[in-house]
């Protein structure tokens, strides 16, 4: 919506409720009163039928005057806060940003204000501002759940994981059967393992972790990290950018990769803001590995430049860049139908049967050499770029995306594969 919009609605307002050129009324405070009166009641309707930016239009020009009308102030900082969340609701973060301000401005004392505050700077990835905003929550309201999960998860990015445990043993002590606070302490727990069992190098863009059988020599070490830089300045160059922050690679052996949680039998290795890989021997699988490393390197790319993208950009673009291409897939797809665009973007991990897993990996495939065939790295640096960007879920963004980059959404793309290639009836 064009910045002229709100002034224009206020403009309206003045000319409905009367400008002090309108009259003596206008101008005495008993006309002044008649005036906030009217603005608050039609603000109030404006909220009972959702329509949150016209009721701030209503109130908005008497702001100077809210005090006098109970409930007005609150009323405005309501419509704003209301507003904020429509729009970050549609992706406008930088809109929502300002309505919540403005809410927060006019009723400091709300806790929720400024965990939402909170919310939107961390997905501007406004570090500081984010942990000052929760901050401010929980000095308002000491039991704010969330808020303690937030600076837990932010603490523990930033592995500073002593920090992490404190705000989790609070929120513990009020919800201590939540997942998501389950799964962050396991994650503590895990990296405590890693910090005190596991021996650690660094280079420019990574920080390596293996346990002590691992690797045998410096020499080997130095082979990792020039492996893993010459990735980094390779991915850099075919997705225009890279993670700012250090990637962070952990080497297991077997028997640990195992046992780590969320694990398939079918995996190799897995990224989960971490990349994560089983070795026996660097010196015996180190074509292997270099192979492994590559495909869980491009997720941390792809990640960085499209969060939450979905499987089938993660998968395709993983294995297109470790070296793998789709041959015979014609045949494959000639007796096993491919799958619909749902299943595509559904987290492939989640999937037990092995049989359906190649599947979809294969078919992620074929979908990122057709798109890099017809525009090379180009094409997918603008498909990821345009799906970062305008409101809605994630799946919506990525089909405005698919058409305006490809011409057409995931399931008639996969469709007008089926066709030209005489594949079996794609799923839906």
């Amino acid at each position: 919506m064009p910045a002229s919009i709100p002034l224009r609605l206020s403009l309206a307002c003045a000319l409905l409720l009367g400008t002090p050129s309108a009259g003596p009324l206008a101008e005495s405070p008993q006309g002044k009163n008649q005036l906030l009166e009217r603005a608050y009641q039609k603000a109030h309707r404006a909220w009972e039928k959702k329509n949150y930016r016209m009721g701030i239009a209503w109130l908005k020009p008497l702001r100077s005057q809210l005090h006098k009308r109970q409930g007005a102030t609150q009323l405005l900082a309501s419509l704003h806060y209301a507003q904020g969340w429509k729009e970050m609701r549609a992706g406008r973060l930088q809109r929502a940003k300002r309505e919540l301000e403005q809410s927060a401005a006019l009723d400091p004392k709300q806790a929720n204000i400024w965990y939402s505050l909170g919310l939107i700077n961390r997905s501007l990835k406004n570090r500081w501002g984010a942990e000052k905003n929760f901050k401010r929550t929980l000095k308002l309201a000491p039991d704010h759940f969330e808020s303690l999960l937030e600076l837990a998860r932010m603490a523990y990015e930033g592995e500073e994981i002593s920090e992490a445990r404190r705000y989790l043993g609070r929120a513990a002590e009020l919800r201590p059967r939540d997942t998501t606070l389950l799964l962050l302490q396991e994650q503590c727990k895990e990296d405590e393992v890693l910090a005190r069992d596991f021996k650690s190098f660094s280079s420019t863009h990574f920080h390596i972790r293996f346990s002590g059988r691992l690797p045998k020599s410096s020499e080997d070490t130095r082979q990792i990290l020039t492996q893993l830089e010459r990735s980094y300045r390779e991915l850099k160059t075919i997705l225009g950018q890279g993670p700012a922050q250090r990637i962070e690679v952990v080497l297991y052996s077997q028997k640990e990769f195992t046992a780590l949680r969320g694990t398939q039998d079918w995996m190799g290795a897995f990224y989960d803001g971490k990349v994560r890989i089983p070795l026996k021997s660097w010196r015996t699988q180190q074509k292997k590995i270099q192979e492994l490393m590559r495909h869980e390197f491009a997720h941390a790319f792809v990640e960085d430049r499209l969060p939450g993208a979905s499987s089938w950009l993660h998968e395709g673009f993983a294995q297109w860049y470790q070296g793998r291409r789709s041959r015979g897939s014609n045949s494959v797809f000639r007796k096993s139908a491919p799958r619909s665009a749902k299943e595509l973007r559904t987290p492939f991990s989640r999937v037990k049967d092995p049989a359906v897993v190649a599947i979809l990996y294969l078919e992620s495939l074929v979908l990122m050499e057709d798109l890099l065939s017809r525009g090379g790295s180009a094409k997918l640096r603008d498909l990821l770029g345009s799906a970062a960007q305008g409101g809605g879920t994630y799946a919506q963004r990525e089909e405005r995306a698919l058409t305006e980059v490809q011409g057409r959404g995931l399931q008639p793309w996969i469709q007008k594969l089926a066709k030209d290639r005489s594949w079996a009836t794609p799923g839906r």
